[in-house]
């Protein structure tokens, strides 16, 4: 082998050793230098709940709108004093404001009327179709229970302003959803409550001084036997709705929260309510209206 061979193998032994070196130094750390220090992986949103948490607040903070920073005072003001409570006959607007032409002299405001729908829709339903989604491939199904309990209550206040609602098939993976009838829509509340007392109610049995999402829960803070309290008195309550249209339904429903072993709300303590704390200082929406 002449001097010249010797020479053309040494710099290709170099220069393969060096692409080496290269590949393997930018494969060792490729996740850690591919990763951004400051974002949550899917891992992280793992940890404490945090994938679920955010979507309960979302939920609760959504059944009635406030002013919280995302809502201003006049979302609860459309939604509800200037849509439902006129019509009731709790208010009645005297100013002249909008022109005099507005929900109040029944010249309809779109935007108005829809508001509760869209929120009711935009806000909760997503949010509890994430949990559902996210408790579902981790097991946590006491959680999803939770999510429901909360969801139920936020959409019969939409299906008692507008009747017939898009409900039943949601989250079916269907590009358009059919309305449905508020008779189905009432009965497929029933289901989902019956199923998510279970749920909870062998959660508590089990697990007595156990919380749940305690963090991000803004009502009860994780009490769950509150929550099955809340439950059951939500389940009575829309019992009592459907008494003349279905007296046997609402007796039969009524009856399931009757036989529960933890039973109704029976304290002023133990009422549903928006907490207090640092991340939620705020006032009754009628309080925001008349500063």
């Amino acid at each position: 082998m002449n001097r010249n061979t010797i020479f053309s193998a040494n710099k290709l032994l170099i220069a393969g050793s060096l692409c080496m070196a290269l590949h393997m130094g930018c494969t060792d750390g490729f996740n850690s230098y591919n990763t951004n220090p400051h974002e949550a992986t899917e891992e992280t949103m793992t940890y404490d709940n945090l994938k679920t948490g955010a979507f309960f607040s979302q939920l609760q903070r959504n059944v009635v709108l406030f002013k919280d920073g995302t809502n201003d005072d006049g979302s609860y003001q459309i939604s509800q004093g200037l849509t439902s409570d006129i019509y009731s006959g709790y208010i009645a607007p005297t100013g002249t404001w909008y022109g005099g032409v507005h929900n109040g002299t029944y010249s309809f405001v779109t935007n108005w009327i829809e508001k509760t729908f869209t929120s009711g829709f935009a806000s909760v339903m997503p949010a509890w179709q994430s949990i559902v989604e996210v408790t579902t491939e981790q097991g946590i199904h006491e959680v999803a229970a939770l999510a429901t309990v909360v969801k139920v209550e936020a959409m019969h206040r939409v299906a008692d302003a507008y009747g017939p609602i898009p409900y039943c098939d949601y989250g079916s993976g269907s590009l358009q959803n059919d309305y449905d009838s508020l008779e189905d829509v009432y009965k497929q509340f029933f289901t989902e409550l019956d199923e998510a007392i279970g749920i909870l109610t062998a959660f508590v049995q089990a697990n007595p001084t156990a919380t749940l999402l305690e963090k991000y829960d803004l009502v009860y803070s994780g009490n769950v036997n509150k929550w099955v309290k809340f439950a059951n008195t939500l389940r009575l309550r829309l019992a009592l709705r459907i008494v003349y249209a279905d007296e046997q339904l609402a007796q039969e429903e009524a009856r399931k929260s009757l036989d529960n072993p933890i039973g109704f709300i029976s304290d002023k303590n133990e009422r549903a309510s928006l907490k207090h704390s640092s991340n939620l200082v705020y006032h009754h929406p009628l309080h925001e209206i008349a500063l």
